[in-house]
């Protein structure tokens, strides 16, 4: 049987549409409280699935282990660019940084709104590198 935790955590993982606009992550507290077998089963569940979502990226870095940090690395090179910005972010918040910076520019100049686009944006405020400032003004002409 589940611990209550379990059980909190993988309903929290159930995106309605008002959750999805708000950028609603999962419940990552319930992540420290799960015991270690049933933290190894949702790390095993987040990792199958790291390419999907920003919020899988998201408690895989909150769970910080060496296989969930490999992961994030692997997200990196993924298809999903809201995912690889997220995975990029956690990985440098953790002191491995990972080509953030590359990770706007990439998302600037090839993804699409709700795709990467607008993560992107506001990332580059934070990251007003001449390489960032170029992709900008590139997608504004």
């Amino acid at each position: 049987m589940a611990s209550a935790a379990f059980d909190r955590f993988i309903a929290s993982m159930i995106i309605d549409q008002d959750m999805w606009r708000d950028g609603t992550g999962y419940d990552l507290a319930a992540l420290d409280e799960l015991p270690s077998e049933e933290l190894k089963a949702i790390e095993a569940l987040l990792i199958a699935r790291k390419d999907e979502d920003w919020r899988d990226t998201e408690a895989l870095a909150h769970i910080g282990t060496a296989a969930a940090k490999a992961a994030l690395k692997a997200s990196t090179a993924g298809p999903n660019h809201q995912v690889r910005l997220t995975a990029a972010q956690a990985l440098q918040a953790a002191g491995e940084p990972h080509e953030l910076e590359q990770q706007i520019v990439d998302a600037l100049e090839s993804s699409e709104l709700y795709g990467g686009l607008a993560q992107a944006e506001r990332l580059a405020e934070d990251y007003p590198t001449e390489a960032v400032k170029s992709a900008l003004l590139r997608g504004a002409l």
